[in-house]
């Protein structure tokens, strides 16, 4: 059965789901939007539910309130006592600080906790390995030739394919959503669904990963540094989809001495030219280029 959600688009509505909200400990969130968090993009719904018994989804038709209305939402997103769940929340992030001045605090990022989860699953480096090579975007051979490059790389996986790997059989498809549309209204029954079904998957994901002790003390400060990357700026995209905020520096380096543990994670953007990676220690920007070369950007 699909999740049950209620829409939040009038005074009415955003009251009674902020009182229910505030009872909450942990929210789960998740965003929706035209180009999301990329400059130049919207912000279209934003979707909560709560930890409290009975759990509840609350889904947010930012487009319906007025900046001034809205804004005790955003506060509550604000507030350290309140932990916020996602599952990649880079570009929710950037939506809200870029468009509504709202960065998420105490936050925990579940696709870093899933990164950490591979190697208390007994992963090692030949499947860690076989997940780059495996991917349309990195030729076998880059790996095999430069394999000292990779060796601290990790490859990211959606949410839907994350709860795939975990086994959780609760787990609701997203459907199929027409992501060009999230600015019309009003927006479809499927649309709506789509929002409260990925954050009903993050719930179930948390669930899951707290059962099995994948979610470390140091989850939180990570996690933190992940979602604000785009905190200077929103990144801007270019026709192949590849983040370009940031300028490339002259030529190649052997970037495997800046890596550290756990840090560095790797994120196919287009199936053209390139890939995005960043190390969250440092907060450095690197493109990777499918030449069999790496160029670093500051």
């Amino acid at each position: 059965m699909a999740p049950n959600f209620s829409l939040c688009a009038d005074s009415a509505s955003l009251t009674t789901a902020l009182n229910q909200l505030r009872l909450s400990p942990i929210l789960f969130i998740d965003c929706e939007g035209q180009n999301l968090g990329v400059a130049g993009g919207s912000l279209s719904l934003l979707s909560l539910r709560t930890s409290s018994s009975p759990r509840t989804t609350y889904i947010f038709d930012v487009l319906a309130f007025s900046a001034s209305d809205i804004r005790p939402l955003f506060d509550l997103l604000e507030l350290p006592t309140v932990q916020k769940v996602c599952f990649d929340g880079r570009m929710d992030n950037s939506a809200m600080l870029h468009n509504h001045s709202t960065a998420m605090a105490n936050v925990l990022d579940l696709q870093l906790a899933d990164v950490a989860s591979r190697a208390m699953r007994s992963e090692g480096m030949e499947k860690q390995l076989a997940r780059l090579s495996g991917s349309p975007y990195l030729p076998a051979a880059e790996i095999v030739s430069h394999r000292a490059q990779y060796t601290r790389l990790h490859k990211l996986i959606s949410l839907g394919n994350t709860t795939k790997e975990h086994g959780i059989r609760e787990a609701r498809t997203g459907g199929t959503v027409d992501h060009s549309q999230w600015m019309r209204r009003p927006l479809p029954s499927s649309a709506l669904q789509y929002a409260a079904n990925d954050v009903y998957n993050i719930s179930l994901l948390f669930d899951h990963f707290c059962q099995k002790g994948y979610i470390s003390q140091s989850l939180s400060a990570s996690s933190l540094k992940y979602v604000r990357l785009w905190s200077d700026a929103a990144p801007h995209s270019s026709g192949c989809l590849s983040f370009s905020s940031y300028p490339s520096t002259r030529g190649p380096r052997d970037l495997s001495a800046r890596f550290s543990d756990s840090d560095v994670y790797w994120v196919p953007q287009t199936p053209h030219a390139s890939v995005f990676s960043f190390d969250i220690s440092r907060k450095s920007k690197t493109l990777f280029r499918l030449h069999g070369r790496c160029r670093e950007t500051p």
